[in-house]
């Protein structure tokens, strides 16, 4: 094995690459994968590079370019929403999740993916890893100012989003309660009280699962639809927290029927303006069974 590869230093980039790899392509797996080969091409190295973690960013992000580029065909024909593969904490991830500048919500990650390829990795690449945009053009095959221009716009999209936040515990356990009592009294009246006017609704089940077929909006649709969904949720369902994508968001486990993740984006003073569901069993695969 060459040398630099075990040392530390290096060891320690993993987590961000992972990161990386994982904002370009909302799929954990997709980024084991090309984490992966970015060390394997590390080995054949016959020598150490100047940055070992700028030089493996950036063959992370060509891998994933590449994989993006393959997949689009199957993109272009998916059922339904699209949402990313949650990013589920095990408890050793937790502290390597701080990263300010560029979280994993689902509203980044909504907007990342709208992005073009070339814009995501130039922003990524610029504001995560700190490269020039003179190495990142050598990366993309771009100038350097073309690089600038892509990560601007990049930061503009991201910038351009209304504030809004991740629910934190204290606004789960909120949420919670009044979802169990929606649950139990069949009254959605409360819940929907809490719902920005403009509140967004994305719902991604894929081929396999039902699941709204369009992106919600509006408090009147929004409402209308958790309200048909929660009247037919089992009373035995179990709604457990879970740490992902560096906030809380909340298993819902029905008997007899496939879990669910759900995600909630919030505004500065506590209204729900973004609700996201996970329901496609293939992207869930990392949920720790219930009961």
């Amino acid at each position: 094995m060459t040398v630099w590869l075990e040392q530390q230093e290096v060891t320690q980039a993993r987590p961000r690459l992972m990161r990386l790899a994982y904002r370009m392509l909302g799929s954990r797996a997709d980024a084991e994968d090309v984490v992966q080969d970015a060390w394997v091409a590390g080995l054949a190295l016959p020598e150490p590079p100047d940055r070992p973690e700028a030089w493996l960013a950036r063959v992370v992000t060509t891998r994933a370019i590449d994989l993006l580029r393959r997949q689009k065909r199957q993109r272009a024909a998916y059922t339904g929403c699209w949402l990313p593969e949650p990013w589920v904490e095990d408890g050793s991830d937790v502290p390597a999740m701080v990263e300010a500048d560029v979280d994993l919500s689902m509203a980044v990650m909504r907007v990342l993916d709208r992005l073009s390829p070339l814009e995501r990795a130039a922003f990524l690449l610029h504001d995560l890893f700190g490269l020039s945009f003179e190495e990142i053009g050598q990366t993309l095959g771009r100038s350097g100012v073309t690089c600038r221009k892509l990560a601007s716009r990049a930061r503009g999209q991201l910038q351009a989003e209304r504030p809004r936040f991740p629910a934190r515990p204290e606004d789960i356990a909120r949420l919670t309660a009044l979802i169990e009592t929606c649950v139990r009294s069949g009254d959605t009246a409360a819940l929907a009280a809490v719902l920005a006017d403009d509140v967004e609704l994305v719902s991604d089940g894929g081929p396999k699962v039902a699941a709204a077929r369009r992106v919600l909006t509006g408090r009147a649709e929004v409402s209308g639809f958790l309200a048909g969904v929660l009247g037919q949720m089992a009373q035995g369902t179990a709604i457990v927290s879970r740490r992902a994508n560096g906030g809380t968001a909340l298993q819902f486990a029905e008997p007899g029927a496939p879990d669910s993740l759900v995600f909630f984006d919030l505004t500065p003073d506590g209204q729900l303006c973004g609700i996201y569901i996970q329901r496609n069993p293939d992207k869930l695969t990392a949920l720790p069974p219930q009961g």
